[in-house]
């Protein structure tokens, strides 16, 4: 990031990531907000190795997702895909949880 854009707003930084392609801006709205999807992410998945992983996941995730989106509110946004993400994560670990069970009851079986 230039010096002096450290005041941009974080729709100017997404406008300029858009226009330029120049991931240097959405990476330096992403930081402005890295405590609070860390700190979503470890309340709903619990483990600190879980929550880090979710952050690296979403800032993947969204480097195409923020070009084919309006976004209003970068912060309220994100706070959604970070919660949506991580809500995803716990479905797929409990069906992954179900489905364990009922081959570990249906091999006891056998």
């Amino acid at each position: 990031m230039k010096r002096g854009q450290e005041n941009i707003t974080d729709e100017e930084l997404l406008k300029r990531y858009c226009e330029s392609g120049d991931l240097a801006y959405f990476v330096e709205a992403y930081k402005r907000y890295m405590p609070l999807v860390y700190g979503v992410a470890l309340k709903y998945l619990k483990r600190p190795e879980d929550a880090q992983d979710a952050v690296m996941q979403l800032f993947e995730e969204l480097i195409v997702k923020v070009k084919e989106t309006e976004i209003q509110s970068f912060k309220a946004w994100l706070y959604t895909c970070i919660r949506n993400n991580c809500l995803m994560e716990i479905r797929k670990r409990r069906s992954e949880q179900v489905q364990q069970e009922t081959l570990y009851g249906l091999m006891q079986f056998m």
